[in-house]
């Protein structure tokens, strides 16, 4: 099976995944590679009232971990998952801070690619 999509984590993204540890890393790989084959399931889902903004998430020991993202298809036969940043969560309710550092990363890179 082909992939259908190619996930980009951003420098802040990164930052936040190297930050982890092994164990949840290969978690948070699992799952990545779920979505890039188009499995997408209870971890991977559209936030309402976002504009675009989708929502990874991760439970490692009753810690959610939390990845924003949005998609990028401008190339449509060669489809992004741009994940803009990352940070952990015992709740289910995703800050709506952290939505709107997602949306302004989000209109940042199609502001760049549009130069």
């Amino acid at each position: 099976m082909d992939k259908r999509y190619e996930v980009y984590l951003s420098p802040q993204a990164q930052t936040f995944y190297d930050s982890l540890g092994l164990k949840e890393q290969r978690k948070i790989d699992f799952v990545i590679d779920k979505i890039e084959f188009n499995h997408f399931g209870g971890w991977f889902k559209k936030l309402s009232d976002t504009n675009g903004i989708w929502e990874l998430v991760v439970d490692f020991r009753g810690i959610f971990h939390r990845l924003l993202s949005f998609f990028d298809t401008i190339e449509p036969n060669d489809p992004l998952i741009i994940v803009s940043h990352g940070f952990k969560k015992k709740t289910n309710k995703t800050p709506k801070k952290e939505i709107e550092r997602a949306k302004n990363f989000r209109n940042e890179y199609f502001s760049e690619l549009n130069k």
